[in-house]
């Protein structure tokens, strides 16, 4: 079964661009996979310490 993604722009200061660069490349990920890899990460240990968030019902 497909994924469905959600696009939307992101901007970050230089700075922070280029170090997700970096682990990007030391992790052998694209830019974007690795945003979306810390992103999962954030979202996993949230609900650790809050609780499952549920999706929300499309409206």
């Amino acid at each position: 079964m497909a994924v469905s993604k959600a696009a939307f722009q992101l901007r970050l200061d230089e700075k922070a661009h280029q170090k997700v660069k970096q682990i990007a490349e030391r992790e052998f990920r694209s830019l974007n996979a690795q945003l979306e890899y810390f992103i999962v990460k954030g979202i996993e240990q949230y609900e650790r310490e809050n609780g499952e968030l549920l999706p929300a019902e499309d409206e």
